[in-house]
């Protein structure tokens, strides 16, 4: 008798356990994704004699059905010295209503299909004692990794999507190129 007592204690919590794992696979997560594809033109922020800051606004949407976490966001631009020495670059992203000064992503509650505008800003330092003008002249194409860090219902994860940037672009804003001031 006790062993058919144990035995039925030992399949309700198996069937308990099934019923959950079910549910947690079926159940929806947050889906937040950067959408670069919809990300505005360059802009230039700042042009002094070594220094040129660039800006592009995107969206961060949560497509999913759970509010995420937003942990972090930054940029990875992709331009090794061997391709490009003249000039050195830096990145970070915010949200556009959180602007920081200490080049720290501010994290955020998302809420399930809410959408906010991040700011993307790429500063170039010009190498070789060069004018930042002059070291434009020589860019190339880049692409900049933008990384995402969350969290909702499921394990933390991270998110990379791709950014591609013409050199063109770079050096119409910097006053170099044929069509100044034209993209």
């Amino acid at each position: 008798m006790l062993l058919y007592i144990v035995g039925g204690i030992i399949a309700f919590i198996a069937v308990l356990s099934l019923i959950v794992c079910v549910y947690a696979f079926f159940k929806g997560t947050d889906d937040s994704v950067v959408l670069l594809e919809k990300r505005t033109p360059l802009k230039l922020e700042s042009l002094s004699e070594t220094e040129a800051v660039f800006s592009t606004e995107f969206p961060l949407v949560n497509r999913g059905n759970e509010d995420a976490a937003i942990l972090d966001i930054f940029p990875r631009p992709y331009l090794p010295q061997e391709q490009f020495d003249s000039a050195i670059v830096y990145g970070h992203i915010e949200s556009i209503d959180r602007r920081r000064k200490d080049n720290y992503f501010e994290a955020v509650m998302l809420k399930s299909r809410q959408e906010i505008m991040l700011i993307m800003t790429l500063r170039f330092v010009a190498n070789k004692g060069l004018t930042i003008r002059e070291a434009m002249e020589g860019m190339v194409d880049m692409d900049v990794a933008v990384y995402l860090n969350g969290s909702a219902r499921k394990d933390v994860y991270v998110r990379k999507e791709f950014a591609a940037f013409r050199a063109e672009e770079f050096r119409i804003l910097t006053g170099g190129g044929a069509d100044v001031g034209k993209i």
